[in-house]
């Protein structure tokens, strides 16, 4: 097994489980999407991250997004989590996606990929419970 196949293992199937997961399936087999959210803090100022979101450009501006968004704030909410935040790629044209769901922009870092410097924006929610009229009653 590779390095890359042993981590997921030991993320997915070992351990403390700190990160869940939704996958969207189109016919039988076949993902067209996926997004997953940790459970533990990861940030001083936002109580949980969606660490990734990412569909099939062909599945894309089919209401996906929203329903993987809306399935993790659901999850949050359900653990009395108030708020969230998520990193995107400066160039990610689905950035106003997040605009769009209320995200504010509250920072910006440099990542390192394969010997690249990209730029990241965090998308953040003070309140979750607005995005899409939850209520914690």
């Amino acid at each position: 097994m590779s390095s890359k196949a042993n981590e997921w293992d030991e993320k997915l199937f070992k351990g403390t489980v700190t990160q869940f997961m939704y996958v969207v399936e189109a016919g039988d087999v076949n993902i067209v999407a996926f997004a997953s959210a940790s459970l533990i803090k990861t940030n001083d100022l936002f109580e949980r991250e969606v660490n990734s979101i990412y569909i099939l450009k062909e599945f894309q501006r089919k209401g996906i997004g929203r329903l993987l968004i809306k399935s993790i704030i659901t999850k949050f909410i359900e653990i009395n989590v108030k708020s969230m935040i998520i990193w995107t790629l400066e160039d990610n044209p689905s950035q106003i996606f997040y605009k769009h769901l209320g995200g504010n922009i509250v920072d910006k870092r440099i990542i390192d990929r394969g010997g690249k410097s990209l730029q990241q924006i965090a998308y953040a929610w003070e309140d979750i419970t607005c995005i899409f009229g939850h209520s914690n009653r």
